[in-house]
């Protein structure tokens, strides 16, 4: 059985690690595209560079144009779980949940 106790820290822990290697694959990503569209092969992975064009939907402007209502009736809600971690200094004891 887990120490319940321990879970934040190891999230935490682990939070700060995954951090750590996304802030060095941004630049390894930032290094392959500098060398523009294509691929790049190393001796286990290949890297492809692409660029492509994304639309993004302005939905204050949908909202303005068709109504609250149409938005309202043309929209998904769906459930999400989320897990946040803080030092426990920065935590108001109001939203403390101890377990014991």
């Amino acid at each position: 059985m887990t120490n319940i106790t321990s879970l934040p820290d190891h999230l935490a822990r682990l939070k700060f690690e995954i951090a750590a290697l996304e802030t060095r694959a941004a630049a390894l990503k930032r290094e392959l595209i500098e060398l523009g569209i294509g691929s790049y092969v190393g001796r286990e992975y290949v890297a492809m560079v692409e660029q492509y064009w994304r639309s993004d939907l302005d939905l204050s402007a949908v909202r303005k144009k068709l109504g609250a209502e149409w938005c309202e009736a043309n929209s998904t809600q769906k459930q999400i779980w989320a897990v946040r971690t803080v030092l426990r200094g920065e935590l108001r004891s109001k939203h403390l949940r101890r377990t014991a």
